[in-house]
Protein backbone atom coordinates (compact mmCIF):
# COMPACT_ATOMS: atom_id res chain seq x y z
CA UNK A 1 0.00 0.00 0.00
CA UNK A 2 2.00 2.84 -1.34
CA UNK A 3 0.45 6.20 -0.50
CA UNK A 4 2.30 7.88 -3.39
CA UNK A 5 0.25 5.99 -6.01
CA UNK A 6 -3.22 7.35 -6.77
CA UNK A 7 -6.16 5.06 -5.81
CA UNK A 8 -7.65 5.27 -9.32
CA UNK A 9 -4.32 4.23 -10.83
CA UNK A 10 -4.15 1.25 -8.43
CA UNK A 11 -7.62 0.14 -9.45
CA UNK A 12 -6.81 0.50 -13.15
CA UNK A 13 -3.59 -1.50 -12.78
CA UNK A 14 -5.39 -4.27 -10.91
CA UNK A 15 -8.20 -4.34 -13.49
CA UNK A 16 -5.86 -4.54 -16.49
CA UNK A 17 -3.59 -7.09 -14.81
CA UNK A 18 -6.57 -9.32 -13.99
CA UNK A 19 -7.88 -8.94 -17.56
CA UNK A 20 -4.55 -9.91 -19.10
CA UNK A 21 -4.24 -12.93 -16.80
CA UNK A 22 -7.82 -14.04 -17.54
CA UNK A 23 -7.46 -13.67 -21.31
CA UNK A 24 -4.12 -15.50 -21.25
CA UNK A 25 -5.66 -18.41 -19.36
CA UNK A 26 -8.73 -18.56 -21.59
CA UNK A 27 -6.83 -18.34 -24.87
CA UNK A 28 -4.10 -20.77 -23.85
CA UNK A 29 -6.54 -23.14 -22.17
CA UNK A 30 -8.82 -23.41 -25.17
CA UNK A 31 -6.17 -23.60 -27.87
CA UNK A 32 -3.37 -25.72 -26.40
CA UNK A 33 -5.12 -29.05 -27.04
CA UNK A 34 -5.85 -28.07 -30.66
CA UNK A 35 -2.24 -27.00 -31.22
CA UNK A 36 -0.85 -30.19 -29.64
CA UNK A 37 -3.26 -32.26 -31.72
CA UNK A 38 -2.26 -30.55 -34.98
CA UNK A 39 1.46 -30.72 -34.23
CA UNK A 40 1.20 -34.33 -33.02
CA UNK A 41 3.56 -33.56 -30.16
CA UNK A 42 2.71 -36.77 -28.33
CA UNK A 43 2.42 -40.04 -30.24
CA UNK A 44 -0.54 -42.36 -29.65
CA UNK A 45 0.14 -44.44 -26.55
CA UNK A 46 -0.87 -48.06 -27.20
CA UNK A 47 -0.47 -48.97 -23.53
CA UNK A 48 -2.91 -46.24 -22.53
CA UNK A 49 -5.39 -47.52 -25.12
CA UNK A 50 -5.03 -51.01 -23.66
CA UNK A 51 -5.76 -49.70 -20.15
CA UNK A 52 -8.78 -47.74 -21.38
CA UNK A 53 -10.18 -50.84 -23.10
CA UNK A 54 -9.53 -52.93 -20.01
CA UNK A 55 -11.21 -50.34 -17.76
CA UNK A 56 -14.22 -50.11 -20.07
CA UNK A 57 -14.57 -53.90 -20.01
CA UNK A 58 -14.55 -53.81 -16.21
CA UNK A 59 -17.24 -51.15 -16.21
CA UNK A 60 -19.34 -53.30 -18.52
CA UNK A 61 -18.81 -56.38 -16.33
CA UNK A 62 -19.88 -54.49 -13.20
CA UNK A 63 -22.91 -53.09 -15.00
CA UNK A 64 -23.97 -56.56 -16.12
CA UNK A 65 -23.50 -57.95 -12.60
CA UNK A 66 -25.57 -55.11 -11.20
CA UNK A 67 -28.31 -55.54 -13.79
CA UNK A 68 -28.59 -59.27 -13.31
CA UNK A 69 -28.22 -59.06 -9.53
CA UNK A 70 -30.98 -59.44 -6.97
CA UNK A 71 -30.83 -55.75 -6.06
CA UNK A 72 -32.13 -54.71 -9.44
CA UNK A 73 -34.64 -57.54 -9.81
CA UNK A 74 -36.06 -57.35 -6.30
CA UNK A 75 -35.26 -53.84 -5.11
CA UNK A 76 -38.24 -51.61 -4.31
CA UNK A 77 -36.83 -48.75 -6.35
CA UNK A 78 -37.03 -50.66 -9.61
CA UNK A 79 -40.61 -51.87 -9.29
CA UNK A 80 -43.52 -49.67 -10.13
CA UNK A 81 -47.24 -49.85 -10.63
CA UNK A 82 -46.49 -50.88 -14.24
CA UNK A 83 -44.77 -54.09 -13.18
CA UNK A 84 -41.20 -55.25 -12.63
CA UNK A 85 -38.12 -53.72 -14.14
CA UNK A 86 -37.74 -54.09 -17.92
CA UNK A 87 -34.19 -55.41 -18.46
CA UNK A 88 -34.19 -55.42 -22.30
CA UNK A 89 -35.14 -51.75 -22.37
CA UNK A 90 -32.26 -50.85 -20.07
CA UNK A 91 -29.83 -52.86 -22.16
CA UNK A 92 -31.00 -51.07 -25.33
CA UNK A 93 -30.52 -47.66 -23.71
CA UNK A 94 -27.07 -48.21 -22.19
CA UNK A 95 -23.91 -48.40 -24.29
CA UNK A 96 -21.79 -51.53 -24.39
CA UNK A 97 -18.45 -50.37 -23.05
CA UNK A 98 -16.67 -53.33 -24.60
CA UNK A 99 -17.24 -51.69 -28.01
CA UNK A 100 -14.82 -48.84 -27.33
CA UNK A 101 -12.70 -47.93 -30.35
CA UNK A 102 -9.98 -45.38 -30.90
CA UNK A 103 -9.64 -42.75 -33.59
CA UNK A 104 -6.37 -42.27 -35.44
CA UNK A 105 -5.31 -39.67 -32.90
CA UNK A 106 -6.02 -42.02 -29.98
CA UNK A 107 -9.34 -40.60 -28.76
CA UNK A 108 -11.72 -43.24 -27.39
CA UNK A 109 -15.24 -43.43 -28.80
CA UNK A 110 -18.17 -45.73 -28.20
CA UNK A 111 -19.97 -47.14 -31.19
CA UNK A 112 -23.70 -46.70 -30.63
CA UNK A 113 -25.93 -49.72 -30.55
CA UNK A 114 -28.15 -50.06 -33.59
CA UNK A 115 -31.63 -49.22 -32.42
CA UNK A 116 -34.92 -48.57 -34.09
CA UNK A 117 -36.19 -45.42 -32.39
CA UNK A 118 -39.68 -45.63 -33.82
CA UNK A 119 -40.00 -49.19 -32.53
CA UNK A 120 -38.81 -48.08 -29.08
CA UNK A 121 -41.31 -45.23 -29.03
CA UNK A 122 -44.18 -47.59 -29.88
CA UNK A 123 -43.23 -49.95 -27.01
Amino acid sequence: HNHYIDADLKESMAFYTAGIVLLTLVVNGTTVSVVYHKLQVYPVNKLQQHYVKQSCARVQDEFEQWVTGALLREGWLFHSEFGPFDLPTLQRCCPDFRNVTFSTDGQPTLRPKPTNITKNLKD
